[in-house]
């Protein structure tokens, strides 16, 4: 079962992001890439509840979202995002080693149906608020909270965030392609944030300050991910 909690996210997001990405849409109906996005969330979002509920018999605890940690969380999301914002407009905007970015983001995001400004914004605002409390809940509530069953709070949090940055490499390789460091960089910093992510959560016993923290994260990407894109006219 752990296995396929750590390793499920990265294959599905190499269906929906690269083999359906090459799908040619149909002039009427579900984008490919919305379709198995869609799928593969639900999944991810059913699993855990019927593991926990149905298998180990458990019941749901109301203790996972007190206050606890919301001032960490809050903390780390802010210097995460300055952070961010800070070397790309100081080291990495009109760099070589982002030239390739604004066209293969672009194109990325047309083939998802989300070009144009206000679609984009939508997208953003759904995948900073409800997508990055959907990530806490899999992947420290559910795949932290069961791997802390059977082994170390620390080997969990190892564990947990590297099977949490596997599937982003996927997306950042999409967006960079290269230098190969630079993938590995972005890649680690997402670890980083896992890690941190499970060790607020297994210190402070509640999703909420690292959802709030995932929350100024995702939305500093997506600004970053805004200003790079070259929008089309009109």
């Amino acid at each position: 079962m752990l296995v396929v909690t750590m390793a499920f996210p990265t294959v599905a997001a190499t269906v929906y992001f690269i083999v359906l990405g090459n799908v040619e849409a149909p002039p009427e109906g579900l984008n490919p890439i919305q379709a198995g996005y869609s799928a593969a969330k639900l999944l991810q979002l059913a699993f855990p509840l019927a593991w926990v509920l149905c298998v180990q018999r458990r019941r749901l605890s109301r203790s996972g979202f007190s206050r606890r940690g919301i001032v960490s969380g809050l903390g780390f999301g802010t210097a995460a995002v300055l952070t961010g914002l800070a070397v790309y407009h100081g080291l990495l905007a009109d760099s070589a080693l982002v030239r390739h970015a604004p066209e293969l983001i672009g194109q990325k995001v047309q083939s998802m149906g989300l070009g144009s400004p206000t679609r984009y914004l939508v997208f953003a605002v759904f995948l900073s608020f409800p997508h990055a409390l959907f990530e806490e809940y899999y992947w420290r509530w559910f795949a932290f909270g069961q791997l802390s069953r059977v082994t170390k709070p620390t080997t969990a949090i190892v564990i947990s965030s590297l099977a949490f940055m596997s599937h982003h490499v996927i997306i950042v390789h999409t967006f960079f392609r290269e230098p190969l460091w630079l993938i590995a960089v972005l890649s680690l910093a997402v670890a980083l944030g896992g890690a941190f992510w499970a060790w607020l959560y297994h210190r402070s016993g509640s999703l909420l300050g690292p959802w709030f923290s995932h929350v100024l994260v995702d939305a500093g990407i997506m600004l970053i991910g805004y200003q790079l894109i070259v929008w089309p006219a009109g």
